[in-house]
């Protein structure tokens, strides 16, 4: 199977899990009588969780796709290697652990307020917040999918 086909698999799945948590949180919103509109909705920061989860994904697809050569090529078992070719995947699961860190930080603040009771009274800048750390662990999910897809 072809990587894009891989990747394209991937992006369906993850559009389907994504979609679920708003779909639940639209029909409560409905059945309690409560204001259905979009900052309500994913202003709730139940992106930041799918984000952590696909980036845990993501971290894993990196690991797989380039962590046996880095070990082979530690130990000398590799007659050649170019590690240019691990220096972007390097990159890129260090940016994913950061955004991870992130969007697990600001899920819990926007629970925790949720919890004690607090209104969140800036729900228009966790949705858009969520919509970014969303796009970016998409982004950084589908290369990860993709070059695990390549080594093979």
């Amino acid at each position: 199977m072809s990587a894009r086909v891989i990747v394209a698999t991937w992006l369906i799945c993850v559009a389907i899990a994504a979609a679920f948590p708003l779909i639940v949180a639209t029909y409560a919103a409905s059945n309690n009588g409560d204001e259905i509109s979009f900052y309500s909705i994913v202003g709730g920061g139940d992106l930041f969780l799918i984000s952590a989860i696909i980036l845990v994904g993501g971290l894993g697809d990196i690991l797989l796709g380039y962590g046996s050569r880095l070990v082979a090529a530690a130990n000398g078992q590799l007659k050649e290697f170019n590690w240019l070719e691990v220096i972007g995947p390097i990159f890129i699961g260090a940016g994913a652990i950061l955004v991870m860190l992130v969007s697990i930080g600001w899920y819990g603040d926007v629970r925790a307020h949720d919890e004690n009771g607090y209104t969140i009274s800036d729900s228009p800048t966790i949705a858009w917040a969520s919509i970014v750390t969303f796009a970016l662990s998409v982004l950084v999910g589908s290369f990860a999918v993709w070059s695990e897809a390549r080594s093979r």
